[in-house]
């Protein structure tokens, strides 16, 4: 595997053929990556953490590892708890060697081709996910995909974001703009119900301290996708960065980063350990197939799949 740099006004980012995915950021001045990542590529295989993965064919859980779709059940690879199907399985795309397409100074393109019932998927799929860096200092993801027969798709950038080089997120404040969120069960499967945040810790409605909060959740940004708009924004006082997070999908992932626990080289020369990083992940609600009233994420033949998120990166002064 060979890392490939792109970089446009302050931000430079590496990436590589594992999982298509973000290794480094850097935003200059700042020294230090604001993701978390692993020095040697050949760490990736194994480690089991997703670091700046792109998670699919269908990211997040799928509760037993079942779905129907057309009248036909499907049964997918079950790599969580024995029983559940998490990221698309063991072989999902996160962990697969992406091919380069297409590489310049501020873009680089990866294409990934998986077989008919690759993890228990129906149809053939192509995928191609385009990464740029712009001159206003921001890194844009673009997924496309078409499959040889009905499916689900539903992919994830699955970064850890530290924007402040310190060993946990919990001195950085976070907004979400979502008024609902989906309570899981003790194996984190959504239950079926879209609860209101307000009143619970899942009200980040207002710039608000992490702290201690644990989330591992999905933050329902509206019924449907379809618009690219500002759904989160994540800063930190020590290093006077902003993050903002624009997508157009309906649901965002929020995890704490609570089962870190990596020991391989960083790209921070120290071990990364529990909340050492946060995700927030653009995407479908999770076990939505085995939801009807969930936003759905099926993905017809002859049609295409295509999803967009933006992080976006500004110096706000350190305090």
């Amino acid at each position: 595997m060979s890392g490939y740099w792109i970089t446009a006004g302050q931000l430079r980012a590496k990436l590589i053929p594992f999982g298509a995915s973000l290794q480094e950021l850097y935003f200059d001045p700042t020294p230090h990556s604001l993701v978390l990542g692993l020095t040697n590529e050949a760490d990736y295989d194994g480690h089991g953490a997703h670091l700046g993965a792109n998670a699919g064919r269908y990211a997040n859980r799928i509760a037993q590892g079942c779905f129907s779709l057309n009248g036909t059940d499907y049964q997918l690879d079950r790599n969580e708890l024995g029983k559940h199907c998490l990221h698309g399985g063991t072989q999902g795309t996160g962990v697969c060697l992406w091919q380069v397409t297409h590489h310049s100074e501020d873009t680089l393109m990866f294409a990934l081709e998986e077989p008919d019932g690759w993890m228990g998927f129906p149809g053939a799929l192509s995928a191609t996910l385009t990464y740029q860096v712009t001159a206003d200092n921001r890194l844009s993801l673009s997924f496309d995909a078409t499959c040889s027969e009905d499916s689900i798709v539903n992919f994830a950038h699955h970064s850890y974001f530290n924007l402040a080089n310190e060993a946990d997120i919990s001195g950085h404040q976070l907004t979400i703009h979502a008024d609902h969120y989906l309570p899981v069960d003790d194996e984190n499967i959504p239950t079926g119900a879209v609860a209101e945040v307000a009143g619970t810790p899942f009200d980040m409605r207002h710039h608000r301290l992490l702290g201690t909060d644990r989330f591992d959740h999905n933050f329902c940004l509206t019924d449907q996708g379809g618009t690219l708009r500002e759904v989160a924004q994540l800063s930190s006082d020590i290093s006077g960065i902003t993050m903002r997070v624009a997508s157009d999908q309906p649901g965002l992932q929020c995890y704490t980063g609570d089962h870190l626990a990596i020991s391989a080289p960083t790209c921070h020369d120290r071990p990364y350990q529990a909340r050492a990083g946060l995700c927030l992940e653009p995407q479908h609600w999770p076990d939505a197939p085995n939801h009807p009233s969930f936003p759905q994420a099926t993905l017809r033949k002859g049609t295409r799949y295509h999803q967009r998120c933006d992080f976006s990166f500004s110096h706000e002064g350190a305090r």
